[in-house]
């Protein structure tokens, strides 16, 4: 079985979650060409003028980035369609920072807590 709070069972950059849940992922691809001991790996993301920065954590053992971010945070970002780019920047000279990769995030309300109305447009009018 795979658990989700285990750095070993980590999977890749998701491409959906849930506001308000634990977000967890490792890159192990990078460290050939960017070693963590040289070079910092981070997420940028926007959507509708909101935007998100996250920040790996270097793991020496084995070599890898780690990108956890708690549940704490993760409750705050607005659900949407979040467009991101994941940036390395050399540790000493933040001015050499290259594009590595990009996607999007389907970010999901938490139901637990949401009084948001999750009907479609189409299915608000129609109601109507």
């Amino acid at each position: 079985m795979v658990s989700a709070f285990t750095r070993a069972d980590y999977g890749t950059v998701p491409e959906s979650f849930t506001a308000g849940d634990w977000l967890a992922w490792k890159n192990a691809d990078l460290i050939t060409d960017y070693p963590v001991a040289s070079y910092a790996l981070t997420y940028d993301a926007s959507f509708k003028g909101t935007k998100i920065t996250i920040t790996a954590v270097e793991s020496t053992d084995p070599e890898e980035y780690i990108v956890e971010v708690s549940g704490a945070v993760t409750a705050a970002y607005t659900p949407g369609i979040y467009i991101w780019s994941a940036y390395i920047t050399d540790s000493s000279d933040s001015t050499k920072r290259i594009q590595v990769g990009y996607g999007s995030w389907d970010i999901k309300p938490n139901l637990a807590v949401s009084t948001a109305d999750l009907r479609s447009h189409n299915q608000i009018i129609l109601d109507a």
